[in-house]
């Protein structure tokens, strides 16, 4: 951190002095940049400020120049999983579990949690009944104990949707839309929403996926091009639900043809595979 701080303030060709000036004293900086002592939160926000830079620009350069041993691990069960290597899976699984016992950090629990999930609904893990009572009733805690949510929360909650009935479901999103105006948060909000609308179209709830489509159709903007072509391809697919399959189908496959010409195939075959359960 306090390398990449250093690296920032000589590339803006700014002095010590420059950057403390009515914020702190120069020798704060200083000890900081050579020796990486502690410095005040609010301290840094300044500085970074002054700099023209975000925190949320900072985080993600100092993410991109080490990643932490959580976020290897995070990495690696998404490269097994992506991989279909099921069995390394497993052991992430375990590893995970036993990490979570030992230090009692909440993030290695929501890996197993997801994973663990995610397989077992896929047949590919075996969970007992009690087992599964017993994620649901953690995860369920977490969710209702934390007021202010953030990337972790809503990963871990978009990951699981599955899991969860379609009132609890639209309950949650209607509750979270207050933060939606927080720039970071977004794009992880319209991603939630728009897997929601998955789920509410494969289980035949069309009354909750038509609204959310409108939530999020009175949320987006030309900066989220791929929601509003998701929007498009859900009223498609509402349009063959009521019986419009001509014109239905057209909006679905202008929506896939343009994923595939961006080059997004795996994407474009994924809507394709799922679009085809209400055409044929």
């Amino acid at each position: 951190m306090a390398k990449l701080l250093k690296q920032l303030r000589e590339e803006r060709h700014i002095s010590q002095r420059q950057l403390v000036e009515g914020i702190s004293q120069r020798t704060t900086l200083s000890s900081f940049e050579t020796n990486g002592t502690r410095i005040a939160f609010h301290l840094l926000e300044q500085y970074l400020d002054r700099m023209n830079i975000t925190l949320d620009e900072f985080q993600f350069l100092l993410n991109q120049q080490k990643l932490t041993p959580k976020k290897e691990l995070s990495q690696d069960l998404y490269n097994n999983y992506y991989h279909q290597n099921y069995e390394k899976v497993q052991q992430n699984l375990s590893y995970c579990l036993s990490l979570y016992e030992d230090t009692n950090d909440f993030y290695y629990y929501h890996l197993y949690a997801q994973y663990a999930l995610v397989l077992e609904n896929k047949n590919l893990f075996s969970l007992t009944d009690e087992e599964i009572t017993d994620i649901s009733n953690r995860l369920l805690s977490h969710f209702s104990t934390i007021e202010n949510w953030g990337r972790f929360e809503y990963a871990l909650f978009s990951n699981t949707l599955f899991h969860y009935d379609d009132d609890f479901i639209y309950t949650m999103i209607k509750s979270l839309d207050k933060k939606d105006a927080i720039a970071s948060i977004t794009d992880i909000h319209h991603k939630l929403k728009a897997n929601a609308i998955f789920i509410f179209l494969k289980r035949g709830n069309y009354f909750y996926a038509k609204k959310l489509i409108l939530h999020l159709e009175k949320k987006t903007t030309v900066e989220h091009m791929n929601s509003r072509l998701l929007i498009h391809y859900f009223k498609g697919i509402l349009l063959v639900v009521d019986n419009q399959s001509e014109h239905g189908i057209q909006q679905i496959n202008q929506v896939i043809g343009t994923f595939q010409y961006t080059g997004e195939t795996s994407y474009a075959d994924e809507l394709s595979s799922f679009a085809a359960k209400f055409i044929n």
